[in-house]
């Protein structure tokens, strides 16, 4: 499948905010580019990413956040449960655009 033709992976931006904010400011390249792309469309409610490197990025920090025993703040639940969705979908995606 052709670049062009890849259906783009879609994540909340809030989600890159909080996840890939602070090394974006810390100066990691990727974190950055998927920042870039949020502040392009700062209305926009969901990022659309093309582009494998990015998509592994998202899964590498979301594993970081996945849920731990011992959560009990609906904030933490919540953030797990979304970084479970962007592991299990980013890699289903990247399996189907190899």
């Amino acid at each position: 499948m052709s670049h062009t033709q890849r259906k783009p992976f879609s994540v909340l931006t809030d989600w890159i905010e909080y996840a890939h904010g602070p090394a974006a400011e810390d100066g990691q390249p990727l974190a950055k580019r998927l920042c870039e792309i949020i502040d392009r469309h700062p209305t926009f409610r969901f990022a659309y990413i093309s582009e494998p490197e990015l998509v592994r990025e998202l899964i590498s920090v979301a594993e970081l956040f996945t849920p731990e025993h011992g959560d009990t703040m609906p904030e933490e639940i919540q953030r797990g449960r979304r970084a479970l969705s962007v592991i299990k979908r980013g890699r289903k995606w990247l399996e189907a655009n190899k």
